[in-house]
């Protein structure tokens, strides 16, 4: 250890002394060549200036062992010799390329095969950053028929060398070295490119084309910038721009490339961010098996690839040949950036073969690639393209795992702001689209089945798991977001009209939800959740023969299928909406709620109405009506039924809260009650001992009191209330001795007052339990903080005591939620029902009555719309059809099926028919049917199933007689 040391301190003496003699290479050895090394001092520095003319190092101008094209410019034999200097040293360093007023000529790569390297420019007094043309010597163009398809032609260099075509590289391909990927690239780390401006050559020969080939770019085999096998490695401030010559001069296909088994950065920290322009493929390339590196230690970075604040332009051969950005590697991120008036689609991710394309093991996905704050527009292809060429193999290759955050995609006619062929798990949040043919389109991409006689194309389903949330459509040709037969797709929270103005005249149409038909197989979208869709003037269409639409779980936004605001929907072939009974469509605009009648093989049956839910505490009920107004009956000795001070501990039927009106949404906990109104008013009445009323006192309240402005849903259970904000931020109050408040900690008796939860952004829908709480995020995930004793957070296993702040998200897919007491469920998008944590009385539903921590199947369950609020240890559902089955404790026959014996799964037959809402309390469960009816059954010690003439339980669902109007 102490030889080695010694022996690179000598070696790097001996560097510098020589170095500092020399007249190409003027390092800034600062001190004595004998004085005592430090380690920071062990990192040499070399300072240069531009030279003219061609280089005498003939013998270094190769590639890996392979000699390059031509004679080495005298300023790549300086620069090369400089990085060998420092690779000889051992020891890092740095090379300073000063901007003397002369640009340094590159002729060939810049082999950068050592590790901690930085190329960094020094600005003149102007600020203005070194220049590098990049001229590799002339390449004889032609063109050959592409091997997948030989209508269309590749360009290509005679000489069959184009190891010229590359400026600054990492590729060490040096025989035996430790961990080299694929047999190939062995790893480098820490090279930094910084403070740069590259002038890319360009001839006028170009891209695949069958038509003038010779009036574009010509590609090489590399890139400008190209890093292989580089690990945390940055390439900062550095520009790459056009400077055309004459001559058929050759190029490097894409402009900067991270590359399999690279990470690191690219972009720039300052105001005026980096750019690429004309590149002739992909201006930014992160290919496939970037964005996890192995060093030859065996550490593993998987940092992935950010690229943040660059500008690229101009780039791209053609609508199907390139783009601004190409992604196909893992942990990719764009953030900060803009991309437009590229040749081709603004940005492009795809998974590529590495080997023979109809072998699906050569084919390598992006996985779990991040685009934030982006503005892509003016592209001649789509603005954002996921897609697959495997499907045309047959082969099942898809981009998976992405979230777009952000972006403005506009004014990329004729193509889409996103499109969508082959993804899955996409999550696309807060965007602006306007001025495309389509806003967001989602659609499949098919292949030739040739299993089939005669062949048929058949799409793959390569697109599924879609959350759209807080977007923003207008002014696009045709639709603002077009659905082609893809499934598992939820929409909410999004305008398809332009919010600033005063109308919004439909360019094209808002919304089309459109079904496919290829050689005689028919393919429909389903799975469709659209919640808080607001469609202006737009419209929306629906295509297919009646088959566009299967399984739209929830409805609701303004506009109702006849569209009265606006510009009337429209059904080919006379077909109306399709979706279960019980969703809901809401034209605001004319206070106008549509509710579904009928099943879901009718496309017609809808009524005005307006909503209706029904909630169940511990001993009490409450109604929402369509009029907006609530009714409760039951168990009052607390207030929780709010018809003030004085009245009866006990109500056998329901009682209008007089105090109340325009109510949206209620929740109720175990003793208390709260409420929404359509201004985004919370009130809360009942027992307040942990402040579970939201007002900043103990006090108790028989009457509503205002806890909490700017909501748009409310949840409540055990003693803590919560609700979801406008932002979709999430708050909560009451009972924190478990940290169900999610504040971050835990305390007694509560937190009076609405409170953040942290680390809840994007929520839909929020559920509380006795001691812990969930929320349902609009990509479809859910998150839990709490009490996790019996695992009713989901992370598996159980543990005590708590987590003060949400866990890590669970239950992927979910589309609505509900919590009791240590126990939680879930609807997913495809119609399953999942339960978590305590067991014993069988409510997880999976045949067992033991606890669950993780997310568990509830047996049987198929097709589910919702699932039901829920207090204790029961648990209920609506199924496709409106049907509700329950499970789980039947003490007193609160699972309707005449007995009073618990089970562990639904039963063969639904416990009531035409349900809309339903809700199971502590021993009780009432249910709102599609036609306005209430039915109750279960305990009713204290009346709350409604029956005025008896207090006797009942194991099969009664009518309620609600009070008159």
């Amino acid at each position: 250890m102490q030889l080695t040391r010694a022996h690179r301190a000598l070696r790097a003496r001996r560097a510098r002394a020589v170095l500092c003699l020399s007249s190409a290479l003027v390092p800034a050895c600062g001190g004595e060549p004998d004085a005592p090394l430090g380690v920071a001092e062990l990192r040499l520095t070399y300072t240069l200036s531009p030279e003219s003319g061609d280089g005498s190092c003939s013998s270094d101008f190769t590639f890996n062992g392979i000699d390059l094209k031509g004679p080495p410019s005298a300023d790549w034999c300086q620069i090369q010799q400089a990085v060998n200097a420092l690779k000889a040293a051992g020891t890092g360093g740095t090379i300073e390329l000063a901007n003397k007023g002369q640009a340094y000529r590159i002729t060939g790569p810049i082999l950068l095969n050592t590790d901690d390297i930085t190329i960094v420019g020094l600005p003149d007094g102007g600020g203005n950053k070194p220049e590098i043309d990049f001229d590799p010597p002339p390449c004889t163009y032609n063109t050959r028929p592409s091997p997948s398809d030989p209508s269309i032609l590749i360009g290509y260099c005679e000489e069959d060398d184009e190891l010229n075509y590359s400026a600054l590289t990492v590729n060490d391909q040096t025989a035996g070295c430790a961990k080299a990927l694929d047999g190939k690239y062995c790893p480098r780390e820490r090279v930094i490119i910084r403070g740069l401006v590259v002038n890319v050559r360009r001839g006028l020969a170009g891209p695949p084309t069958t038509s003038a080939p010779a009036t574009h770019p010509t590609l090489g085999s590399q890139s400008v910038i190209m890093l292989m096998n580089c690990g945390d490695c940055r390439v900062e401030e550095t520009d790459l721009v056009p400077a055309y010559v004459a001559g058929a001069r050759g190029v490097s296909q894409d402009g900067i490339t991270f590359g399999p088994g690279s990470t690191g950065y690219l972009g720039s920290t300052g105001a005026t961010g980096a750019s690429v322009v004309d590149i002739a493929k992909a201006g930014v390339y992160l290919t496939p098996l970037s964005g996890i590196h192995v060093d030859a230690h065996g550490a593993i970075d998987n940092a992935g690839v950010l690229v943040d604040n660059v500008s690229v332009s101009k780039c791209g051969g053609g609508v199907s040949w390139g783009s601004g950005v190409s992604i196909a590697g893992n942990g990719g991120a764009l953030s900060n950036c803009t991309v437009a008036y590229n040749e081709a689609s603004g940005v492009f991710m795809a998974p590529q073969p590495l080997g023979p394309a109809d072998v699906a093991a050569s084919w390598v996905a992006a996985r779990s690639t991040r685009i934030t704050d982006c503005d892509i527009h003016h592209n001649k292809g789509q603005g954002v393209l996921i897609g697959s060429s495997a499907s045309a193999y047959g082969i099942d290759a898809v981009t998976e795992d992405t979230v777009i955050t952000r972006i403005s995609a506009h004014d990329n006619i004729p193509y889409d702001g996103i499109r969508i062929e082959a993804g899955r798990r996409v999550t696309i949040v807060d965007g602006t689209f306007y001025r495309n043919s389509a806003g967001i389109t989602l659609a499949n991409q098919s292949h030739i089945d040739t299993s089939t006689t005669p062949h048929q194309r058949r799409i793959d389903g390569m697109t599924s798991d879609i959350a759209i949330s807080g977007a923003i459509f207008f002014g696009n040709t045709y639709y603002g977001l077009l659905l082609l037969a893809v499934n598992d797709v939820s929409v909410t929270d999004s305008l398809l009209y332009d919010p600033a103005a005063s109308s919004s005249p439909a360019v094209g149409e808002g919304m089309g939800l459109w079904g496919s038909h290829i050689d005689s197989n028919t393919y429909v979208n389903s799975g469709i959740a659209l919640n808080e869709l607001n469609i202006g003037e737009n419209g929306m269409s629906i295509y297919g023969d009646g088959e566009a639409v299967s399984g739209i779980y929830s409805l609701t936004g303004e506009a109702g299928p006849t569209n009265r605001s606006g510009n009337p929907n429209t059904y080919s072939d006379g077909v109306g909406l399709y979706a279960p009974k019980g969703s809901t469509y809401v034209d605001s605009t004319n206070g106008v709620t549509y509710w579904k009648s009928t099943g879901p093989t009718d496309p017609q049956g809808w009524v005005t109405t307006g909503p209706r839910k029904i909630v169940a505490g511990s001993e009490h009920t409450c109604a929402l009506l369509a009029e907006g107004t609530v009714q409760c009956w039951g168990y009052n000795l607390s207030g929780q039924l709010g018809l003030g001070a004085g009245s009866p501990t006990t109500v056998y039927a329901p009682i209008e809260v007089s105090s109340l009106s325009g109510i949206v949404d209620i929740a109720a906990g175990s003793y208390h009650t709260c409420a929404l109104n359509h201004d985004g008013e919370v009130y809360c009445w009942g027992d307040n001992h942990f402040g579970e009323i939201g007002d900043g006192t103990s006090t108790g309240r028989p009457s509503p009191v205002l806890a909490l402005t700017g909501a748009v849903a409310v949840s409540a259970g055990g003693q803590t209330s919560c609700a979801i904000l406008t932002d979709h931020t999430a708050r909560c109050w009451g009972m924190n001795w478990q940290g169900q408040v999610g504040a971050g900690y835990t305390s007694a008796p509560g937190v009076p007052w609405p409170t953040p939860v942290q680390g809840i952004a994007h929520a839909s829908a929020i559920a509380v339990g006795s001691s812990h709480a969930c929320a349902l995020l609009a990509n479809g995930s859910v998150k839990c903080w709490g009490d996790d004793h019996d695992g009713e957070l989901g992370d598996g296993p159980a543990h005590a005591p708590l987590s003060v702040t949400p866990m890590t998200p669970i239950a992927e897919g979910s589309a609505t939620l509900a919590a009791g007491l240590h126990f939680t469920c879930a609807s997913t998008m495809g119609g399953a029902i999942l339960c978590w944590g305590r067991g014993e009385s069988g409510q997880i539903g999976n045949g067992s009555f033991t606890r669950q921590s993780k997310p568990t199947a509830v047996s049987n369950a198929t097709g589910a719309i919702q699932v039901g609020d829920t207090r204790w240890a029961h648990a209920c559902a609506i199924l496709s059809g409106g049907d509700a089955y329950c499970w789980g404790d039947n003490e007193a026959g609160a699972l309707g099926d005449g007995t009073t014996t618990s089970r562990a799964t639904i039963g063969a037959t639904p416990v009531v028919q035409s349900v809309s809402s339903i809700s199971a309390g502590n021993n009780h469960t009432c249910a709102f049917l599609s036609s306005g009816a209430v039915q109750c059954w279960g305990s009713n010690r204290f009346g709350q199933i409604g029956q005025p003439s008896t207090t006797t339980d009942s194991l099969l669902p009664s009518n309620v007689t609600l009070a008159a109007p």
